[in-house]
């Protein structure tokens, strides 16, 4: 549970209470003796606004306290240690629907493997981000679901989940420190991208910066699947004619030797937590990278909504290429027009929306999992289990 304080510092939910309080308790009794003559009206006043002001101070740790209990009262399901369970139906046919799609993709990708075939745009979720078509098969429930009747085997693997009573669920006491690093950068970078304002106005450069001179400076990256749309030097003159401004490393790494410099910044990766923001395509895009390294613990329902979206934006990227794509069924978005440059940028914005979402969602989780996680709750966790 995360609470959020208001402008005046306190949590939401306590001033309410305390005004609730200061009226019943001290204002309400205060006016009474005032219209008694007990008290004069200036004495009233000064213990009125002393005694709402000592009572809030005094009662506040109460009064979170309440706010608290209310909430999981509410939101039982986010009582810490508390999981929801799903029978063996239940979770079997999830299972059964997650593979059914997943298969849709992975199907299709090893029988172009088999033949040594390759899909420039759909491929490369494989290929680039390393994910076994096996990995995104599997279905896994995510930290804070139990099952039912599901033995620790090849796929509910002992290094991750724990039996107890019949439930299977994710355990965090099994987390390596190297798995809780992991998760712990991608929360970071998470919170990082999600608290910087997004840019937009790059157009897809990235990808024109990669075949710059490519027939001096080395191979066109797609070259032998894929046409360039124009011809090299006309590829190269737009390239020079503008500063590119990619803000992603990843992207960047794979420039030409000869368009580094044409970038408005000469990206590292140590630097990347600097200049990593919700507006680009690949950094969005690899919300199913980072779902993918958080594995089991976010859950595949997650992970499979990060790959489809991470698909749309693979194909904007590719239709905003200096390639041709029309031989996969794919326009090409001409972003060295004035059209296509607003194209680009309305889907850019519209894929940083619909990125959002999945990015709040991989945070709640990966905080949920780390604080169970942590030392504290790892040496408490262990205590109860031994005795």
């Amino acid at each position: 549970m995360e609470l959020e304080k208001d402008e005046s510092g306190f949590y939401f939910g306590t001033t309410s209470i305390g005004y609730v309080l200061a009226i019943i308790l001290v204002i309400i009794p205060v006016c009474i003796l005032v219209v008694m003559k007990v008290l004069s009206m200036w004495v009233g006043v000064g213990i009125g606004i002393v005694g709402s002001i000592v009572l809030c101070t005094l009662f506040y740790p109460l009064m979170l306290c309440w706010v608290i209990m209310l909430y999981y009262m509410v939101q039982a399901e986010e009582l810490p240690g508390k999981n929801k369970v799903l029978t063996v139906l239940e979770w079997q046919l999830q299972a059964a629907r997650h593979r059914e799609r997943a298969e849709q993709w992975t199907r299709p990708y090893r029988a172009r493997r088999a033949s040594r075939q390759m899909h420039p745009i759909h491929d490369f979720l494989f290929i680039y981000y390393r994910n076994k078509p096996s990995h995104l098969e599997v279905w896994h429930p995510g930290f804070g679901v139990g099952l039912e009747e599901a033995p620790l085997g090849e796929t509910f693997k002992e290094t991750h989940y724990q039996v107890v009573d019949g439930i299977t669920t994710l355990d965090t006491t099994r987390m390596t420190d190297s798995t809780r690093h992991r998760l712990e950068m991608a929360l970071r970078l998470c919170q990082t991208v999600r608290n910087r304002p997004p840019a937009f106005g790059c157009f897809g450069m990235h990808e024109w910066a990669m075949v710059y001179r490519g027939d001096t400076d080395g191979e066109v990256r797609h070259g032998e699947r894929l046409p360039l749309r124009l011809s090299q030097e006309a590829t190269d003159a737009y390239v020079r004619s503008r500063p590119i401004q990619c803000s992603h490393f990843d992207a960047f790494r794979f420039f030409s030797p000869g368009a580094k410099a044409f970038n408005r910044i000469q990206l590292t990766k140590d630097a990347r937590l600097e200049n990593e923001q919700c507006g680009c395509l690949h950094t969005n895009m690899d919300l199913y990278k980072l779902a993918t390294h958080c594995m089991p613990w976010v859950g595949s329902e997650l992970l499979w909504q990060c790959f489809e979206y991470a698909v749309s934006a693979r194909q904007l990227d590719m239709q905003a290429s200096p390639y041709d794509c029309s031989s996969l069924g794919f326009d090409p978005v001409k972003v060295e027009t004035p059209a296509g440059k607003l194209e680009y940028e309305r889907r850019q914005r519209e894929l940083s929306e619909a990125a959002r979402p999945l990015r709040d969602e991989l945070i709640a989780r990966l905080e949920r999992v780390l604080v169970r996680s942590s030392p504290v709750q790892r040496t408490e966790a262990t205590n109860t289990v031994r005795s």
